[in-house]
C-alpha cells in the first residue's frame, strides 16, 4: 500500500501493476490461510489434531482440555488474519476498479 501511495508521481498504469501484483499476493496468501483454517476447523470438530498439527502446535503431552484450547486460540487467530487479507483484496478490487473507470474516461 505505501508503494502505491509514493507511486502518485509515476504513471497511473504503473500504480495500478503495482496493486494487480498486491493483490496477486494477497489473494496467494488468502488460500493458504483458507487451507490452514480448513485443517484447524477439521481437528476442532472431530478432536484430533493429525501429525501436521501435532508438529506445528507441539501438542504431544497436553491434556484433551488443553489442546482444544490451543486448537481454538489458532484457529480464532487465523480467522483475524483471514479477515484482514479479505479487506486487503477488497481494497485492491476497489482500486482497480477506480483507477480502471478513471482510465476509461
Amino acid at each position: 500500500q505505501l508503494k502505491f501511495f509514493l507511486s502518485s508521481g509515476v504513471a497511473t498504469r504503473k500504480g495500478l501493476r503495482l496493486i494487480q501484483t498486491y493483490r496477486v499476493q494477497q489473494q496467494a496468501m488468502l488460500e493458504e490461510y483458507l487451507r490452514s483454517q480448513e485443517v484447524l476447523r477439521r481437528a476442532i470438530e472431530q478432536g484430533e489434531s493429525g501429525d501436521e498439527l501435532d508438529e506445528i502446535l507441539a501438542l504431544a503431552g497436553t491434556t484433551p482440555k488443553r489442546r482444544a484450547d490451543q486448537l481454538n486460540t489458532f484457529y480464532w487467530t487465523l480467522r483475524h488474519g483471514v479477515r484482514v487479507i479479505e479487506a486487503r483484496v477488497a481494497w485492491c478490487d476497489e482500486v482497480i476498479a477506480s483507477v480502471e473507470g478513471q482510465r476509461g474516461r
